[in-house]
């Protein structure tokens, strides 16, 4: 976006806002999501969809590129906030409660810091400064989302393979054909 008079700057204001509806939008498909498949997949695809978007942020030159950036952005917020919170529901009874009250306070104070945020990014990189991605924190959390689902299944998965030896050679190919058919579904 070239310098421009106050409706440039209003284009890219309106631009940039468009990520609280695209995350509206999708924060309860993201919900059901979480209750039909487990909350990680769902997560790894927000942070993966997130790094899309903070790739594509730092050429984003028009409008229709912020406006398209912003709406990525808040599709993978909208995918993460869920599943972030379906984590720790897949967890004990007391560990659940930490872990959600932890989830609240990083969203609230989140929510808090934004403006802040945005607004020193904006005296001192202007418009595009304001709406420049992290990254480094996208990678980072894509990272450590591709730990958990790697550390959570791993158990489940060795305990379900030491299950499946200790069968006889009949049952084991009925419960291999019993697994199939749930996927299928």
């Amino acid at each position: 976006v070239t310098a421009g008079g106050p409706g440039t700057s209003v284009a890219v204001l309106r631009a940039a806002g468009l990520a609280l509806p695209a995350m509206a939008a999708v924060a309860g498909i993201a919900g059901l999501a979480v209750v039909r498949w487990r909350a990680w997949p769902v997560l790894l695809t927000g942070l993966l969809i997130m790094a899309v978007a903070d790739v594509s942020g730092g050429s984003a030159r028009t409008v229709a590129a912020i406006g398209t950036v912003r709406v990525l952005h808040g599709l993978a917020a909208g995918l993460a906030l869920p599943a972030a919170l379906g984590l720790a529901w897949e967890r004990r009874p007391r560990p659940r409660r930490l872990l959600a009250a932890l989830w609240a306070a990083a969203t609230v104070a989140g929510l808090a810091a934004v403006s802040a945020v945005a607004r020193e990014r904006l005296a001192s990189g202007g418009w595009h400064g304001a709406l420049a991605p992290y990254p480094w924190l996208t990678g980072v959390a894509l990272t450590a989302a591709a730990l958990y689902a790697v550390l959570a299944d791993g158990p489940r998965a060795l305990h379900l393979a030491r299950q499946l030896r200790a069968r006889p050679p009949r049952a084991r190919q009925d419960a291999t054909q019993e697994r199939a058919q749930l996927a299928v579904l």
